[in-house]
């Protein structure tokens, strides 16, 4: 007898095929969950991310909550938005019942938030896993007001807490020195003389290893100081030297999870705190009371501003320094007579390069030049054309911005001040720019990055080069697409080079800037875009 098996065989084929094809290549850009997500909610899950597989699990978690509990609004407008890639992890013993073992390893994450346009921490995001559960709460800044002084050492007090969150200032921003401005905190430092009180982190945090109740504990601390500072037109020399009260911040870290009580560390903020009165359900924090006038039957309430600030600069927000950009080309995009001159390129020859100059007239108004056509992989800007200020063009490949591109960029930007802006829009929808941000540090990077090629123009030096094509490689061996394994690559490579130019992609209505950041583990990358 006889056995067909050839619709099996189609069958099979046709199968191997779909999954074939459904396994090829994963989205351009980013997974489907983040496309579902809102501008806003794809803002805080995604920006300051890092490639670490905690991180992206903790933030799934979040991202289920919110599609019950839609906290992301709600929660950016009270206090900001997350800085993940500062995120703080903390394993201690648990000791709560309901929770799985009455004695499991608890693991908590301390999630910064910093608000638009600020350079300080003023909440916590605080994770807090167990074997069967998962909560989250807030600690706010403000909420130190309502603690009673005392040692900072004791968890529960003012003073620890505003010693927490001048940790994560430090690990946030890098102040090692802070003013403290509401003189309450720390009471046993005395001010006099006009002078304030100020806290100082003398050492960098270490780690201490040893052995307690069956377990090894890792012990992370630094020193801090607490000074009067006199100031200088009010110091006598007879005056004593400023009064200092030194103390210890340290938070345990427990790499194992054998039976026995834990005898960890102390500090502010050691234990991950709770929620506290920033902590009032539904997944986002409590706004500050704010301040109101004390009388007769009604309770005080305090101020919201922290009572310490940071001494000193901290580096620039990458996002902020990319925003006057992204506005002036969210702008620029509704104007009539550029998406005029951008349906012109696109109406030509589709397999050679078009152009066309954006200038401004006496009293403001945009103007465009003619168009002007090029070749197959290059063109010619107008670069006569009166108040230039930017230009357009497409690529028959529609593909990035290309070295050729960023070399003559930063050189008009140097040679006709006002000319910051080269734009690549495409046939296909996608928008590219190029702006140079900081002409001092293009011009810089344009002199050594570069090689001038007979053939093919300006092209990266082969260092530059051999970093493009790592993270190129890297994104590829991930199975993301071509075009958008270069973006990757060419976002890396201008910011690690600090080459003061800002790569930008239109995603629906509005630019973002495209970033790319080193990995937790050596050859690997991660989008860190500004969402």
């Amino acid at each position: 007898m006889q056995i067909s098996i050839r619709n099996y065989s189609n069958l099979f084929a046709i199968l191997f095929l779909i999954l074939l094809f459904q396994s090829c290549k994963k989205l351009d850009q980013v997974a489907s969950p983040e496309k579902e997500l809102s501008s806003l909610e794809r803002k805080f899950f995604f920006t300051n991310r890092t490639g670490d597989l905690t991180e992206g699990k903790l933030v799934d978690f979040l991202i289920r909550q919110n599609r019950s509990k839609s906290f992301v609004e709600k929660t950016t407008k009270i206090i900001g938005f997350p800085r993940w890639e500062k995120m703080i992890t903390v394993k201690r013993k648990s000791g709560i019942s309901g929770r799985g073992a009455s004695d499991s390893l608890l693991t908590t994450y301390l999630v910064p938030f910093v608000r638009d346009s600020q350079n300080y921490v003023n909440a916590s995001l605080i994770i807090s896993v167990y074997p069967n559960d998962t909560t989250f709460a807030y600690r706010s800044d403000w909420e130190y007001r309502y603690k009673t002084h005392g040692s900072p050492i004791v968890d529960s007090t003012a003073e620890a807490h505003a010693v927490f969150f001048m940790f994560l200032d430090n690990r946030t921003f890098g102040y090692t020195e802070f003013n403290i401005t509401d003189t309450s905190l720390f009471p046993t430092t005395h001010v006099a003389n006009g002078g304030l009180k100020k806290l100082k982190i003398l050492s960098t945090p270490s780690s201490l290893s040893g052995r307690g109740n069956s377990e090894v504990v890792s012990v992370t601390c630094f020193d801090y100081t607490v000074c009067q500072s006199i100031s200088s037109g009010n110091r006598t020399t007879s005056m004593p030297a400023p009064i200092c009260n030194t103390y210890t911040y340290c938070y345990s870290i427990w790499s194992t999870s054998d039976n026995g009580s834990i005898s960890g560390g102390t500090g502010g903020g050691s234990s991950g705190g709770s929620g506290g009165t920033g902590n009032p359900g539904g997944g986002s924090p409590s706004p500050c009371p704010g301040t109101t006038s004390s009388q007769r039957g009604q309770t005080a309430t305090y101020g919201c501003e922290p009572g310490w600030s940071g001494i000193g600069t901290p580096p620039a927000d990458p996002c902020l320094t990319a925003q006057p950009a992204i506005n002036s080309l969210n702008t620029l995009l509704q104007d009539a007579s550029v998406n005029n001159a951008i349906a012109s390129i696109h109406a030509q020859n589709p397999a050679i390069e078009h152009s066309i100059t954006l200038g401004r007239d006496a009293n403001g108004n945009i103007t465009t030049s003619s168009i002007t056509p090029g070749g197959p992989s290059s063109g010619t800007v107008n670069t006569n054309w009166p108040g230039g200020f930017a230009d357009l063009h497409n690529h028959p490949s529609n593909n990035e911005p290309s070295e050729g591109d960023l070399y003559e960029i930063i050189g008009l930007s140097r040679s006709r001040p006002g000319w910051n802006t080269r734009i690549v829009t495409n046939v296909n929808g996608e928008t590219y720019a190029l702006v140079v941000a900081d002409t001092t540090a293009a011009k810089a990077f344009r002199n050594n990055s570069f090689t001038i090629n007979p053939l093919y123009g300006p092209l990266f030096s082969q260092e530059l080069f051999d970093e493009y094509q790592n993270v190129f490689d890297y994104y590829q061996l991930q199975q993301y697409s071509s075009q958008y394994s270069k973006e990757r690559a060419l976002a890396y490579i201008l910011d690690k080079y600090n080459s003061g130019v800002l790569l930008l992609k239109k995603e629906g209505s509005t630019f973002k800037r495209l970033r790319t950041s080193t990995g937790l583990q050596n050859g690997t990358f991660y989008s860190n875009d500004c969402n």
